[in-house]
């Protein structure tokens, strides 16, 4: 018997998942030494970040729309993520569920349970220009509570961009264009890291020219 014969081997499929464990960990330890440090998804949470295309597209409209003005990201890390890459000169706060965000941008972070729509801070009310929104759930409840949110944020000039499921189209042209004037479906569809089985879609209160306008309006 040779010595080789005692060594236990590793079937393929074992060496594959070992490997892309490894290539996870160095994935990780290269964030751990950058600047742009970012946390991880928790899919009990409803969590699914947007690409980095994406990510940035919705960063530079709200940007564009915002006119100097501030910026509130609700639900949606991500795109606070690319405005803070962006280094713009806006004020920008994140309301969010995840206190892990509260650790990566203190002050900038604002804890928000959208079941709770109107335990916020006095200095969030009427305070922004341009509001995006990414709401955790595709529920009617979650919507309703959110736009009850959205109310208590935007100054009476404020721009709202919702992206989210299309599947929420009805309810958002039904029910919140009763708060906030005639919402458009745009023609730029978003997309995830992990793709998703529900087809998304972004909805502006306003005219969007760069993200465009989509057949179904």
């Amino acid at each position: 018997m040779e010595a080789d014969d005692d060594v236990p081997t590793l079937s393929a499929d074992t060496l594959a998942v070992l490997q892309e464990f490894l290539q996870e960990k160095a994935r990780a330890a290269e964030i751990e030494d950058s600047d742009d440090v970012f946390v991880s998804e928790d899919w009990q949470l409803s969590q699914f970040w947007y690409t980095e295309e994406t990510s940035r597209v919705l960063a530079e409209e709200a940007v564009r729309e915002s006119k100097g003005g501030s910026i509130v990201c609700v639900s949606a890390p991500s795109i606070f993520r690319a405005l803070k890459k962006l280094q713009v000169p806006n004020k920008i706060v994140l309301l969010e569920f995840d206190t892990r965000f509260g650790q990566l941008y203190g002050d900038e972070f604002v804890f928000y349970d959208y079941k709770q729509p109107l335990d916020l801070p006095e200095s969030t009310h009427n305070a922004f220009d341009f509001i995006v929104a990414d709401p955790p759930f595709l529920a009617a409840e979650c919507f309703s509570k959110l736009a009850q949110t959205l109310t208590l944020l935007a100054n009476p000039s404020a721009s709202i961009l919702v992206s989210t499921g299309t599947v929420m189209r009805t309810f958002i042209v039904d029910v919140m264009s009763q708060r906030f004037g005639s919402f458009r479906r745009c023609q730029f569809a978003p997309k995830h890291e992990h793709n998703l089985g529900n087809d998304f879609s972004c909805f502006t209160s306003y005219e969007s020219a760069s993200l465009g306008l989509h057949a179904d309006g």
